[in-house]
């Protein structure tokens, strides 16, 4: 947050520094709110005219930003007439709009202006007035759970960013709820009527996710027997959120910053381009920066969708929030079951908060939705969650307490259930629930035998025994091309 002592404009600028000219709608008659989105979180700073502010990643700057790739004292910000930032001779340097401030250069800024100090994302936006629309809690969006105050502050910056025009990208680990986070930064935008429409770009082939996005004319390729509307096309005046966007080939890449920057779609066998306006929203669990320093993603596509960036933490930094996820996922489960969802136990909720949450909120989901499956009671216990097995390969109720094998990916281990009577329609419910379980992820992947295994957080390996197991035919191309890689996480 800025001091209260002000700093004098000049103070920390050289007397070299170059301007770049003005324009009038640049000019500023009242101060701007800067919002900041680094490795410490997202949140809003108000500003003053007639200041400076430092910022960097001390303590007694005025802007503190806690990121390791901040200087500490990167850049200068003056607030006047006019707002201008200058790099303090940083290490990773100051850019605006992806374009590098050069020495003694103070690049001007306007309002909706992304500029970035080191990897920290920063965008100047218009100070609310007192007349604004009430701030909603996170809690008003529906299906979501927020306690945990680092979420609070982004789903906060939600009031903030979704009025904006600016592409967000939202990066995250597998399975901590980038689509939920997307969807709630649409119904908080002007768009809340359009559509809102998401594509996953890890789930399919290069040529099936290009006709999906932009569509194709009938005979356009074989196969091709009618028309399609692609989805740049059908989110028209709506928001499109695309997963994975890490995952695009080259060639499509090149297609959506095409698409992205002159708001026109061309469907495939078409000549004829077509004027869309799309709020874009994506999503990546990898680093995008690693990826256009490799070459393997484009530098111009990551500055056009970083509009701003706003990461999730997981689920393991943020245990305040696994309980209340639990209790709306037993819910869920509990009411697709057709049965009165069962209580959390003490030693069951000690359990899941002691739980490390390698898959995050999806884990927590699917752990909840087996374990509502097995809960024969009014009370979930520890030992419906089956935490550290994954699998339990049940036997026919003896009448002593006999060991049973459990496994979780390769790994072999022994636990010791009570005889149940029933246990065998146990073992058929589990068994239908873990099929359907493996047949939604082979979906969502396009049948891709190693992203499905990552999405369920086991083994390719486990999932292919699995998959003979209950008789789920494999694709003959998926079994020709994909490595034998350990995917757990």
């Amino acid at each position: 947050m800025p001091r209260k002592t002000p700093v004098e404009p000049g103070e920390r600028a050289r007397a070299s520094t170059a301007e770049t000219a003005v324009r009038p709608e640049e000019r500023h008659r009242v101060a701007p709110s800067l919002l900041v989105s680094c490795a410490a979180g997202a949140w809003a700073v108000p500003l003053a005219m007639g200041r400076s502010y430092v910022l960097g990643r001390v303590p007694e700057c005025d802007v503190v930003l806690d990121d390791p790739s901040v200087s500490r004292k990167h850049a200068l910000l003056t607030v006047s007439g006019r707002i201008t930032v200058e790099d303090l001779g940083s290490t990773n340097g100051t850019a605006i709009q992806g374009r590098r401030l050069g020495p003694g250069e103070r690049g001007v800024l306007a309002l909706g202006t992304v500029f970035e100090v080191g990897s920290a994302t920063l965008v100047l936006q218009r100070t609310p007035s007192p007349g604004a629309r009430a701030h909603r809690t996170p809690t008003e969006t529906p299906g979501t759970v927020v306690r945990d105050p680092a979420m609070k502050r982004l789903y906060e910056m939600l009031d903030v960013v979704a009025p904006t025009g600016l592409s967000v990208l939202v990066l995250g680990e597998t399975g901590v709820g980038k689509e939920v986070f997307a969807e709630a930064l649409h119904r908080r935008s002007s768009r809340v009527g359009a559509p809102f429409l998401k594509l996953n770009c890890a789930a399919l082939p290069e040529s099936i996710l290009e006709a999906e996005l932009f569509g194709y004319e009938k005979g356009a390729f074989t196969g091709a027997t009618q028309t399609k509307v692609g989805l740049f096309e059908a989110a028209d005046g709506g928001t499109l959120f695309l997963d994975e966007v890490g995952e695009m080939a080259p060639s499509t890449q090149t297609k959506v910053l095409r698409a992205l920057e002159s708001g026109e779609v061309m469907r495939l066998g078409s000549s004829t381009t077509r004027k869309v306006d799309v709020r874009f929203l994506s999503a990546a669990n990898r680093d995008l920066r690693k990826l256009v320093a490799e070459g393997r993603f484009r530098a111009d596509l990551f500055f056009r969708l970083n509009g701003i960036t706003m990461t999730l933490p997981p689920l393991r930094k943020r245990p305040e929030d696994v309980l209340p996820l639990a209790e709306v996922f037993l819910e869920r489960a509990a009411r697709k079951l057709g049965k009165p969802p069962p209580r959390l136990g003490a030693e069951t909720r000690r359990a899941l908060e002691a739980h490390p949450w390698p898959g995050n909120v999806r884990e927590l989901r699917n752990v909840i939705e087996r374990a509502v499956v097995l809960c024969r009671g009014e009370v979930l216990e520890p030992g419906d969650l089956l935490l550290h097995e994954g699998e339990l390969v049940a036997q026919a109720a003896p009448a002593t307490p006999t060991p049973v094998p459990v496994s979780r990916g390769d790994e072999q281990m022994t636990m010791r259930l009570p005889a149940r009577p029933g246990a065998p329609e146990l073992k058929g419910k589990l068994e239908e629930f873990e099929r359907a379980q493996i047949l939604e992820a082979l979906a969502k992947t396009g049948s891709n035998q190693t992203r499905a295994a990552k999405l369920l957080g086991i083994a390719r390996r486990t999932l292919i025994k699995k998959m003979v197991r209950y008789g789920i035919e494999r694709p003959r191309a998926d079994s020709r091309t994909e490595p034998e890689t350990d995917t757990r996480h």
